[in-house]
C-alpha cells in the first residue's frame, strides 16, 4: 500500500504522513491481536483488588502491551 501512496501523492513534505498512514494499519492490527491473547485473569485480579477502570487499563493492560507495540513499530 505504501508504494502506491508514494506514486499517487509524490515525495514531498507529505512523506512522513504517508509513512504513518501506510504503517498504522499493521501496528493497529498487531496491537489488537496481542490484546486478544491476553488472559482475562489478570484484568479480573486487578478489579478484585480494587483498581478502577483507568488503573486496570494503564497498569495492567498497557504496561504489558507497550513492549509489543514498540517492537511492532521497530519492525515496520
Amino acid at each position: 500500500m505504501l508504494p502506491i501512496l508514494f506514486i499517487a501523492f509524490g515525495i514531498d513534505e507529505l512523506t512522513t504522513d504517508l509513512i504513518v498512514i501506510g504503517v498504522a494499519p499493521t501496528i493497529i492490527l498487531d496491537t489488537f491481536n496481542f490484546g486478544e491473547e491476553r488472559s482475562q485473569g489478570q484484568i479480573v485480579k486487578g478489579f478484585t483488588l480494587g483498581a478502577g477502570d483507568f488503573s486496570v487499563a494503564y497498569l495492567v493492560v498497557l504496561k504489558q502491551m507497550l513492549p509489543r507495540i514498540l517492537n511492532s513499530i521497530r519492525l515496520t
